[in-house]
């Protein structure tokens, strides 16, 4: 039997380019896009990140333009003191005083590491100095400890305790240039930041050992296992460790990971001025998976929490049952994987709570065991297989609840091999008897089947019956890189499908092939800031003709969420699986108002979010979801602006 390709998460890079592709468009849809709904959420927040490493780059682009402007009218006046950045590629060496820099040994800081230094000298404006190889270059000589304002370690703040001449020290070869010896060394020490200590409450028999990891966005993965995706700002954990812990003091905010035996990793917010980060845990889960083999190195139990999108893999040594430990109180799957996407059983899904110790059967012969199946015929024409460009894929959704932020829930997906006049067939079994939703792209085309215990569907999906689509852009607009993605308008809006594809490839062909139906369409440029978000009314699509969609300007909204303190007013941090939960509804209609949201924070700790949402005259209510250390004062329904700002109010429990 063929298996389902399973729902892995691509590594950063190839992460990244995708956003460059499709977050203009996939993540700004109001509901779901062409990619699996629960990962719309994560590729938000990469989104946001990549535009928070873009703004940097600019503003470290302009400092070093700013830095040699200044050199060159420096050089012109034959100023006496020469920048750091004024020397020329034709010096033997640099000029300048060569400062060797000793940092006191820090648990938090690595051996190896990178830093500025912001010099101040007597007469002289502030200017600020690489760090490289453990030594940076002033122009001139330093005469007090008090000129060194800032020293800047891998993000950490060190303070200056000694500054003496270099006697004996052994020759440096400063950032490339030819070995040195130095003429001054500062000594230095990480100073202290906050204190990270237990939050009221915690009963003393939980107050555990704790492993601590200090910066990074992501948590450390967990022990005895291979974490797949999770390398990206990954910071490494000091295990063994006991509360109150000095934890040292970053130059930004960064987030200080918190585990325990038994409970589940969690990210706080550590501000450079905080005095103390208070820490509660909560319980973990785990799942014992009972399976068929093989029992190779290869082979492994894979685990993928939503919406973190955190993956472990757990490799399979012998017959017995394998452990998955420290997983997340979250939607999860389970499936078993031989390499690297070759799934080798069903995909399991399970809504895992804090502290559950779950069973789970992947052996072949429970895959009927009080499930279904779907076996999905497809086929389709020359002309259709050309129009799809190789890009033909058919994903699976299970209904979920109408009130849930994803109420189709992706199961699998696969790329079938059609061949023109032949008919494509392939069988998927272990389903949850409930609603299933199947969809072809890039048409649109699909089905919707309720899956039975021990039934096996026959579910037949013709592909040549195909409408085309062309658009009319608004007088005076003409945007780049645009994204459009169409929506149904037959279903209830939780049920609508959506068909997405690139504006451009659109307008280079004349008119893009859609399936048969009802659709409004949304378009955003993401290549260009002065093109508006774009919509149309609905329309019809039949099969063999064209339909011409002339597009306006969409009307939008924006929406502002925090969540403090009800006593204090200081902000609250949350995880990212509570901040996808939040809800904004339409008080008339009941329906979610969706849009393209971003997430203020650092880690997987956030205070708020900023959404852009479409426009709507009535009110809107702010639904949050249950958190397992917080409750949440009652919001009054309210109205949407240009610029609307809501807080939490909220209160540990």
């Amino acid at each position: 039997m063929d298996k389902p390709t399973s729902p892995s998460f691509l590594p950063l890079a190839l992460v990244l380019v995708l956003l460059a592709l499709v977050v203009g468009g996939a993540i700004f849809l109001f509901g779901e896009g062409a990619l699996p709904q629960e990962i719309e959420a994560k590729l938000a927040v990469e989104a946001e990140r990549a535009r928070a490493l873009e703004a940097v780059e600019l503003a470290q682009a302009a400092e070093r333009a700013e830095r040699e402007s200044r050199a060159s009218v420096a050089e012109s006046s034959a100023a006496p003191i020469q920048t750091e950045e004024a020397a020329t590629e034709n010096d033997p060496e640099p000029s300048g005083v060569l400062v060797r820099l000793d940092v006191d040994a820090c648990p938090w800081l690595d051996r190896t590491w990178f830093g500025t230094v912001l010099w101040k000298g007597a007469g002289l404006e502030a200017t600020e100095h690489e760090i490289a190889d453990s030594a940076f270059l002033l122009p001139s000589e330093p005469r007090a400890l008090e000129e060194f304002l800032s020293i800047e370690c891998a993000g950490l703040l060190a303070v200056a305790y000694e500054l003496a001449s270099a006697e004996d020290a052994p020759a440096i070869a400063h950032d490339g240039a030819a070995p040195r010896v130095p003429d001054l060394v500062l000594r230095a020490r990480v100073d202290r930041g906050a204190l990270l200590v237990w939050a009221d409450g915690v009963p003393f028999a939980e107050r555990t050992e704790v492993s601590v990891a200090f910066g990074g966005s992501m948590a450390p993965p967990s022990r005895a296992t291979y974490s797949f995706g999770r390398d990206y700002g990954l910071a490494e954990a000091r295990s063994s460790l006991v509360l109150p812990l000095e934890l040292p003091r970053a130059a930004v905010e960064k987030s200080v990971w918190v585990g325990a035996p038994g409970k589940e990793w969690r990210s706080f917010p550590v501000a450079p001025n905080a005095s103390q980060v208070e820490v509660r845990l909560a319980s973990a889960a785990s799942v014992r998976v009972r399976h068929d083999g093989p029992t190779e190195p290869t082979s492994y139990v894979v685990t993928t929490t939503y919406p973190s999108g955190d993956t472990q893999r757990v490799p399979i040594t012998n017959d017995e049952p394998v452990v998955v430990s420290e997983l997340a109180a979250a939607s999860t799957r389970i499936w078993i994987e031989q390499r690297e996407d070759e799934p080798l059983s069903r995909i399991e899904r399970r809504q895992l709570a804090a502290g559950e110790e779950a069973l789970v059967d992947l052996r072949a012969e429970s895959a009927l065991d009080g499930r279904g199946g779907v076996r999905i015929t497809l086929s389709a024409d020359r002309k259709t297989l050309g129009l799809a460009r190789d890009e033909l894929e058919v994903r699976i959704s299970r209904r979920t609840s109408p009130e849930s932020e994803f109420p189709w829930e992706h199961y699998a997906m696969f790329e079938p091999e059609l061949v023109a006049g032949e008919t494509f067939v392939r069988e998927i079994l272990g389903l949850d008897p409930a609603l299933h939703r199947i969809e072809v792209d890039p048409f649109g085309a699909g089905a919707v089947v309720e899956v039975e215990a021990g039934v096996v569907k026959d579910v037949e999906i013709p592909l040549d019956t195909l409408g085309f689509v062309e658009f009319v852009l608004p007088e005076g607009v003409a945007g780049s890189g645009g994204y459009v993605s169409l929506s149904t308008t037959e279903e209830a809006f939780e049920d609508r499908r959506h068909v997405s594809f690139n504006f451009e490839d659109a307008a280079r062909s004349g008119a893009s092939p859609v399936a048969r139906g009802t659709y409004t369409a949304s378009v955003r440029f993401f290549g260009s800031d002065d093109a508006p978000e774009l919509a149309s009314e609905p329309f019809v699509v039949e099969t063999g003709e064209t339909t011409t969609v002339e597009l306006v300007p969409r009307r939008t909204a924006k929406l502002r969420v925090t969540a403090v303190d009800a006593d204090t007013g200081e902000p609250v941090a949350l995880d990212l699986d509570f901040w996808v939960g939040v809800r904004i509804d339409d008080v008339e209609t009941g329906e979610p108002v969706r849009g393209m949201t971003s997430f203020a924070g650092s880690g997987d700790t956030y205070t708020g979010t900023e959404s852009e949402l479409p426009w709507t005259e009535g009110a809107v209510r702010l639904v949050p979801p249950e958190s397992p250390f917080f409750d949440f004062e009652p919001l009054e329904p309210f109205f949407l602006s240009e610029d609307t700002e809501v807080m939490l109010r909220a209160r540990a429990k």
